[in-house]
């Protein structure tokens, strides 16, 4: 889907300037289950920024590697995080779906390293 829709931007504008993005490290919980195995911990897997990063080069097009230059795992992730973790044997849990929305810091971070992915096209 991701290529159909970069041939159909560039059809429509060959001079476009395309800047991918990859998703942040984040953790998604999700108590009735995914449709597919992921990870008993509920990080957001590597293997959805490794696919944009491959379409980025397959296509020539940068990408802002989100995934791998924030700074983001459990050590810093109350800096960068805003959801509270997970408690399972709560009742009720005060997050059982996700922890992906940034703090201050978090915001911050990946300004940084969102402008300058942009400057670079």
């Amino acid at each position: 889907s991701l290529q159909k829709g970069i041939e159909h931007i560039y059809a429509s504008n060959s001079e476009i300037k395309i800047l991918l993005m990859t998703p942040l490290m984040g953790w998604i919980y999700a108590p009735d289950g995914y449709d597919y195995v992921r990870s008993e911990d509920g990080i957001v897997e590597e293997k959805y920024a490794t696919a944009m990063i491959e379409v980025g080069a397959y296509y020539g097009i940068p990408v802002c590697d989100l995934y791998h230059t924030a700074g983001l795992n459990l050590l810093t992730r109350p800096w960068y995080i805003n959801d509270p973790e997970p408690d399972k044997s709560a009742d009720p849990n005060p997050n059982p779906y996700y922890s992906l929305h940034p703090t201050n810091e978090g915001y911050a971070r990946m300004s940084d390293i969102i402008l300058t992915s942009i400057r670079g096209i």
